[in-house]
């Protein structure tokens, strides 16, 4: 029986792979181990792509998340959450989030051009503005539904569009506004972003089945809830740090990746770094 967050000279981390042949246990194995880990009260979230550990939650009093809709909870891409490579206060989380986005709209706006880009980047900083958030804003204060939604985003654009005088200006608008019409209300996508942040998993054991997103072969679309979910999955690692501070307490936070490879795209590979990142991160905060 393994400590797994045992630390001393050999033992720096608590991270792990599975590995092994088709049909040898790798899945059984896997699930034994995060009963046992959610049994001593660790806190487990695990990304599913194949719709396998949703009895396994049921039956541990957690919840299983269908992540190709928005209808148990929706994550706006455009709330700013710390990141825990964040170290420069509210500012850096600013920064920090302006440059995920960037990444986001380049995942999902499949083909934009740079110059559309990055008016696009200018609404984002327009819409914060709007809203009363700049560098330096206290992030932890604010409330959901103080954050900016991609419906303030689209009717900027919008807007820009109509007053726009300037030819190749317009012409940039217009391929942004086409773009960001999935977004708007009735937008393929709408349900699944468009709106404040709904979601909070309170369980101690939450699994985001990947089964149908991924099955819809939209690879740009999984691709960037994924993003979501891993910079969320973070400040979720930061907050067990927090609990346990503020309770003196020695809760684990454990994040499993199910079927690994299923999420790496050679097109997207901020995706992997995201994974990377994390693993690297993590053991400084009573995680694997």
């Amino acid at each position: 029986f393994p400590d797994f967050f045992k630390r001393d000279l050999t033992h720096v981390n608590s991270n792990m792979v599975v590995i092994g042949q088709s049909g040898s246990g790798k899945s059984y194995a896997t699930k034994t181990l995060l009963t046992n880990f959610a049994s001593a009260g660790a806190k487990v979230f695990v990304l599913d792509p194949e719709s396998e550990y949703g009895s396994l939650a049921k039956n541990l009093g957690g919840v299983s998340i269908d992540a190709s809709d928005g209808k148990k909870g929706r994550i706006n891409p455009l709330q700013i959450i710390t990141s825990m490579d964040d170290e420069g206060g509210a500012s850096s989380s600013y920064y920090a989030q302006l440059q995920f986005l960037e990444q986001f709209f380049k995942t999902v706006l499949q083909g934009i051009s740079q110059d559309s880009l990055e008016i696009l980047n200018k609404i984002v900083e327009e819409a914060y503005s709007a809203k009363g958030i700049r560098p330096g804003r206290d992030i932890a204060a604010l409330k959901n539904e103080d954050f900016p939604t991609l419906q303030d985003v689209c009717d900027i654009a919008d807007k820009k569009l109509a007053e726009s005088t300037d030819t190749y200006e317009k012409n940039c608008l217009h391929v942004l506004v086409n773009y960001l019409a999935r977004f708007k209300a009735g937008g393929r996508d709408s349900a699944l972003w468009n709106g404040c942040t709904t979601f909070s998993a309170k369980e101690a054991f939450v699994n985001f089945d990947f089964q149908r997103l991924l099955a819809n072969r939209n690879d740009a679309t999984a691709n960037a809830q994924m993003l979501l979910l891993l910079r969320w999955l973070e400040n979720e690692v930061i907050r067990n740090r927090d609990y346990n501070a503020l309770r003196h307490a020695d809760r684990k936070v454990v994040v499993a990746i199910d079927e690994a490879h299923l999420f790496i795209d050679e097109k997207y590979p901020i995706a992997l770094d995201f994974m990377y990142q994390m693993a690297k991160r993590i053991r400084k905060y009573d995680g694997m």
